[in-house]
């Protein structure tokens, strides 16, 4: 990890309960939206939450394009999910920058 990573790692840690710092290490489905103070921090908090556990997918954005806002790959995230995956989604914006179905799987 480079200073980036590390300092996203430390931000991501301390804004977590105890409780959730253990889900996020516990196998089994799992989907979750990160909300990045700003653009720069989006692929920091992607490579940070690698430790916190393996993930299936992992969407970081920190820009977004009409491209962007267009809800594919929604089956293969309900599927992934299904079978026990962990997606995630690492955003400044999540409303505006991810898809539909990432943000919708996560609430």
């Amino acid at each position: 990890m480079d200073a980036a990573d590390t300092l996203a790692w430390h931000c991501l840690s301390a804004s977590l309960t105890a409780a959730q710092r253990r889900r996020l290490r516990r196998p089994g489905s799992l989907a979750l939206v990160v909300e990045a103070p700003g653009p720069d921090w989006a692929e920091p908090l992607r490579e940070a939450l690698s430790a916190f556990g393996p993930w299936t997918a992992v969407m970081a954005r920190s820009t977004t394009t009409r491209a962007d806002r267009r809800d594919e790959g929604g089956d293969a995230l309900a599927q992934a999910l299904a079978r026990g995956g962990r997606v995630a989604g690492v955003a400044p914006d999540p409303a505006r920058m991810l898809p539909p179905t990432r943000r919708r799987s996560a609430g």
